[in-house]
């Protein structure tokens, strides 16, 4: 029933103030996050709601009911260019646009591995 850590911790980290060193943080920095914006990529992903290819048009319905402040306004040009910073084009199955799953998984995919 004692709490013999909480002094101990807030010694040391007064201590650590002290001599001007911070300890990293696992929290996002809030102007990182407000710099960084939504992640398009992952957005997108998400739209795909884990089918294999989805109209173009029903990606861009997706992403404006998901956030639509962000994606209301968007139209299959935005689309594209959000896709082509990735090296994904929209591509034509059975006469109509599509986004295919596994484009946009190799894609983060890829981002991840040059991030690491």
């Amino acid at each position: 029933d004692r709490d013999d850590v909480t002094a101990v911790i807030t010694r040391a980290m007064a201590l650590l103030s002290e001599h001007g060193r911070t300890l990293p943080t696992s929290a996002p920095d809030e102007y990182d996050a407000i710099e960084s914006g939504p992640d398009h990529l992952v957005d997108i992903h998400g739209a795909m709601q884990g089918e294999e290819r989805v109209r173009t048009q029903i990606v861009l319905r997706r992403l404006a009911e998901s956030n639509p402040g962000e994606y209301g306004g968007w139209s299959f040009p935005d689309l594209a260019d959000a896709l082509a910073e990735h090296g994904i084009a929209a591509r034509k199955s059975h006469g109509v646009m599509v986004v295919h799953t596994a484009d946009l998984s190799r894609a983060l995919t890829d981002r991840d591995d040059d991030d690491a």
